[in-house]
């Protein structure tokens, strides 16, 4: 498929609903494992419970590629790499961004007032709330969300229309499921919107500055780890579930990101800009020395 050829409405609206392959993936590898959890309890198998969490992930990752090759590639006919589904590599960049991102984040998040509390738990809740940290929500989150917005649904949609409402359109879908499900104020799902827009159009930006979805999945799932994992929490309320409590004492959802938490804060949503702007400005740098 090269990148001239069209896609029709009907083609553009069913690489849209390949939302549902990400959903049917993490249900099936979910099922699968509680299965196994369940089979580890009445069998007496004395498995750790982290190892679950590292076999979910993976298997979620697994069941969605295996999907997408069989639906794309194998029955459509595609080639995976149209869709910027490629040979993996990670920009040094960006490594090095996914890194300053949630750690500025943190930073100005710790210059407001506030309390730090460490939950006494287990060394083995300990290991559940990392690996689930990293495995489940970041490194396989990452990547399953950024293969299918970024990948398939941004890709169809600029060979439908172009490039600007491919990073727009996908963006924007990005931050409304966020919000599907999610008991939220009204303004903290305005506050939300604006915010899961705002980092969608960044890894679409990744994306294109790398012509790779891998770089913008690594940014992802690293951001993934250090703000949606329970490893810290910052929130003017306690969070049982959380090793780390920094408990603020400022209530304003500018900062606390309102119902859904930091990464709707006014600090995420700069720091979403501040590299987005980067990353435009190394797409311009690329046009300047193709020239």
């Amino acid at each position: 498929m090269s990148k001239s050829i069209k896609f029709s409405n009907r083609q553009t609206v069913f690489s849209i609903l390949s939302i549902f392959i990400l959903v049917f993936s993490q249900t099936i590898s979910s099922v699968f494992v509680e299965f196994l959890i369940k089979l580890n309890s009445e069998f007496n198998l004395n498995i750790p419970g982290f190892i679950f969490n590292i076999v979910l992930s993976i298997l979620y990752v697994l069941i969605l590629f295996l999907l997408i090759r069989l639906i794309y590639k194998k029955a459509l006919k595609f080639n995976l790499s149209d869709f910027k589904i490629n040979k993996f590599s990670i920009r040094p960049f960006w490594i090095i961004s996914a890194f300053l991102m949630p750690i500025s984040v943190c930073g100005l998040m710790f210059l407001f007032p506030g309390n730090l509390h460490i939950n006494s738990f287990s060394t083995e809740e300990n290991l559940l709330i990392i690996t689930a940290s990293v495995f489940f929500y970041g490194l396989a989150t990452g990547i399953a969300e950024e293969t299918i917005f970024r990948g398939i649904i941004m890709s169809a949609v600029e060979k439908r229309f172009n490039k600007k409402i491919a990073i727009l359109i996908p963006s924007m879908l990005f931050g409304l499921l966020h919000i599907v499900g999610r008991n939220l104020s009204f303004v903290s799902i305005i506050q939300l919107f604006i915010a899961g827009t705002a980092v969608g159009i960044l890894f679409s930006l990744i994306t294109y500055e790398t012509n790779s979805i891998w770089s913008s999945a690594f940014v992802h799932g690293i951001w993934n780890i250090f703000m949606v994992g329970s490893i810290i929490n910052f929130n003017p309320l306690y969070s049982n579930d959380s090793i780390f409590n920094y408990i603020l004492d400022t209530k304003s959802i500018l900062i606390t990101g309102g119902d859904f938490g930091v990464e709707s804060s006014i600090f995420a949503i700069i720091i979403y800009i501040i590299f987005s702007y980067m990353a435009i400005i190394r797409i311009k740098h690329k046009k300047v020395e193709a020239l």
